[in-house]
């Protein structure tokens, strides 16, 4: 049984984004992968490219 399939729409929110570029390459690298091979299945709602778009990435980082 696939978790996934051709009919599955995922929803990606900021933090999966964050998870992505800010935090431990090996598990945004992960995260990726899965991104990348599901990639027809993605929706990024706008409001969250807004949010995503107004981290400050510094910040973000040392905050780290």
């Amino acid at each position: 049984m696939n978790l996934v399939d051709e009919e599955t729409v995922i929803v990606v929110d900021t933090s999966i984004l964050n998870h992505i570029i800010y935090k431990n390459m090996s598990i945004g690298s992960k995260v990726l992968d899965l991104l990348i091979k599901y990639k027809k299945n993605i929706w990024i709602p706008f409001t969250v490219y807004e949010e995503f778009l107004k981290v400050n990435a510094d910040k973000f980082v040392d905050d780290k």
